[in-house]
């Protein structure tokens, strides 16, 4: 017997990068990414297997959450991954690599560099300014980023102020004691699915302090 999941998809036709997504149908309630996307059927299969570059994605996430200061609430690799959060009152900046940190981990993860090209960003940059964007890191990062270059800037402009995040966050996640951090966090989510917040918070103290870092500083 498989497990009943929701097949959504992103409003903006983005977030799942044109292909869907599933997510279980007895979701937490006030999930955002349920709230956000558009339920296509129900399905009754296998619960999906977890990734290696999943967890390592999602724990990016998290340690950044904890070196700027804000609480986790759990960290979830099984669908839908995800880190929730207690915000905190931080920086754009700071905001913006916590949003970035997941795809610069998982490139970390295989020892590979990649920046996204004008023509995969721009969707994106127009679903922004049309405001259908939707609820993934990257919409939400160049929604930030809208918000300080104006939404009507150039599409080159967005793409090289997006650029500069990625770049930002290989940096960020290239610390050994980040790193470090990340993967242990990661190994954690490979054995459980699901860690709560008091255990991310303890595991990443061992490498780097709770609210060590403003990342808005990050050089």
């Amino acid at each position: 017997m498989g497990e009943l999941f929701a097949v959504v998809r992103c409003p903006a036709e983005l977030c799942g990068e044109g292909t869907g997504f599933i997510e279980p149908v007895a979701l937490p309630a006030g999930c955002e990414t349920m709230a956000r996307s558009t339920v296509q059927r129900i399905v009754e299969m296998p619960p999906p297997p977890r990734e290696r570059a999943r967890a390592v994605h999602e724990a990016a996430h998290a340690v950044t959450h904890h070196m700027a200061g804000e609480r986790i609430e759990f960290v979830r690799v099984d669908a839908p991954a995800m880190v929730r959060i207690t915000p905190g009152r931080i920086s754009n900046a700071t905001r913006l690599l916590s949003l970035m940190v997941g795809v610069a981990a998982e490139q970390r993860l295989v020892r590979m560099t990649y920046r996204t090209p004008d023509a995969a960003l721009t969707p994106y940059v127009e679903a922004v300014k049309a405001l259908a964007m939707g609820g993934c890191d990257k919409c939400r990062a160049l929604t930030i980023i809208a918000a300080e270059i104006g939404v009507d800037a150039a599409a080159e402009t967005y793409a090289t102020r997006f650029r500069k995040e990625e770049d930002r966050a290989e940096t960020f996640v290239r610390e050994p004691v980040v790193w470090s951090s990340i993967v242990e966090i990661a190994d954690e989510l490979m054995k459980h699915g699901r860690i709560d917040g008091e255990r991310a918070h303890e595991i990443a103290a061992r490498h780097v302090p709770f609210g060590s870092i403003e990342i808005g500083n990050l050089k």
